[in-house]
């Protein structure tokens, strides 16, 4: 579950002053509604690829803006906002690479199944032959 994360995210984004609410995080960061942090909590559930998609996107911009100030407050927060941002993306990469390993594990649950070497192809005399 990556709702750790998110916390970190948002509990540094907050001390940084970027952000002054979870509501806030998830409106302007994650691009969801104001109560979806809670709802992961009540529910005990992953953030969507979407939310750390758009989560790790706004922290590069965000970075990026830092990395053109000359200040060592600046440098500071850019370097802890990269970091974040490589956590986020991290956290998608586990979760995607979890999603592709199912799809091939039921494809192959499939294939031994039906005795089918290559499921992609359609079948003779199935609805899917021709079309």
């Amino acid at each position: 579950m990556n709702l750790g994360v998110l916390t970190q995210v948002a509990d540094t984004l907050r001390m940084a002053g970027l952000v002054s609410s979870e509501r806030e995080f998830c409106e302007q960061w994650l691009a969801k509604s104001e109560c979806y942090m809670r709802t992961l909590r009540l529910k005990n559930s992953a953030a969507s690829a979407e939310a750390l998609a758009t989560l790790g996107s706004k922290l590069g911009c965000c970075a990026n803006e830092l990395a053109e100030l000359n200040s060592d407050a600046a440098r500071h927060w850019h370097s802890v906002i990269t970091e974040l941002r490589h956590q986020v993306y991290e956290q998608l990469e586990i979760q995607m690479r979890a999603r592709w390993k199912r799809a091939f594990a039921a494809a192959e649950d499939q294939r031994r199944n039906t005795g089918h070497k290559y499921l992609s192809k359609p079948q003779v005399g199935s609805e899917h032959a021709g079309a």
